[in-house]
């Protein structure tokens, strides 16, 4: 599949996010390198634009994005 189109602005992949750094290494791989589409945070930035994915969600927080995504739908968006 490639690179996540999103990856030289993402928080996560520039190690802007505290976890510790094993886990990283894995999660960029599964997620930034091979398989974006399934990454949280790539589907709250397509969804909604790159203001609205909240700092602290990880690529495997998956469950948090129906939420997040209907929340916006209640808040002025970000810019």
């Amino acid at each position: 599949m490639g690179d996540c189109p999103m990856i030289s602005a993402c928080i996560f992949f520039k190690d802007q996010m505290t976890l510790l750094p094993d886990i990283v290494i894995v999660m960029k791989d599964k997620y930034c390198r091979n398989n974006f589409e399934s990454c949280a945070r790539y589907i709250v930035n397509t969804a909604l634009g790159k203001g609205n994915v909240p700092n602290t969600l990880y690529p495997f927080e998956i469950s948090k994005v129906e939420g997040i995504i209907a929340d916006s739908k209640t808040k002025p968006p970000r810019e």
